[in-house]
């Protein structure tokens, strides 16, 4: 399924994945919709769509939802990012929300992804719940949550080459405030476990780090 079979237009929708085996190069996701993957879903992420000018991958993060509201990522899928993180250099985020309010996120797995794994940049009211990340290598972040605020992060499991759970404030939209890690386990090579990270420019306040 290259891009374009992905790039979901759709409000008040429920897309869902049957138990299977799937190639993807990305998938992006409105606003108002839901995101339902059966126990026993795996996405192989491979560049299926190039830039014509340049023959590299044309997609960039692989799940996205940006400028969006009310969306949900429910179930249990697992996704490889194997290929990519032996062949794909320009390969950045694996999971990115950008500027989304009230968002839910659980049940996803990843192996090897490559860049930061699981990305949050200027979210509000942020679920975020039951993650395995088995991620590849230097600058393979596992959950970071960036000029957000009243987010969660819980029952997670992160083995990462850098930092695990973290969040910063590093853009102009804002910053980091009511921010809540529990009960996650992580596994870092040199990064760190939990905190707040390098590139912090503007405030954070009320992190809480509990059990």
């Amino acid at each position: 399924y290259p891009i374009s079979e992905m790039t979901f237009t759709e409000e008040n929708t429920v897309y869902y994945f049957k138990k299977g085996a799937y190639t993807i190069d990305g998938m992006e996701i409105p606003s108002n919709s839901v995101v339902y993957y059966e126990p026993g879903c795996v996405f192989s992420v491979k560049p299926l769509t190039l830039d014509e000018a340049t023959g590299k991958p044309a997609v960039g993060d692989i799940i996205s939802s940006k400028r969006t509201e009310n969306v949900k990522i429910l179930g249990r899928a697992a996704f490889d990012f194997s290929y990519r993180a032996g062949n794909d250099t320009n390969f950045r985020l694996a999971f990115s929300f950008e500027l989304v309010k009230n968002l839910s996120v659980s049940g996803l797995n990843s192996v090897n992804s490559a860049g930061w794994t699981v990305c949050f940049t200027n979210c509000e009211d942020v679920s975020v719940r039951d993650l395995i990340v088995i991620a590849y290598r230097t600058y393979s972040d596992g959950v970071m949550l960036s000029d957000c605020k009243d987010a969660s992060v819980s029952g997670c499991f992160v083995r990462t080459g850098d930092d695990a759970m973290e969040t910063k404030s590093t853009s102009s939209q804002g910053y980091t405030d009511n921010v809540t890690f529990r009960d996650n386990d992580c596994w870092t090579d040199k990064g760190l476990g939990y905190g707040v990270v390098w590139e912090t420019n503007h405030d954070v306040k009320n992190v809480t780090f509990i059990d």
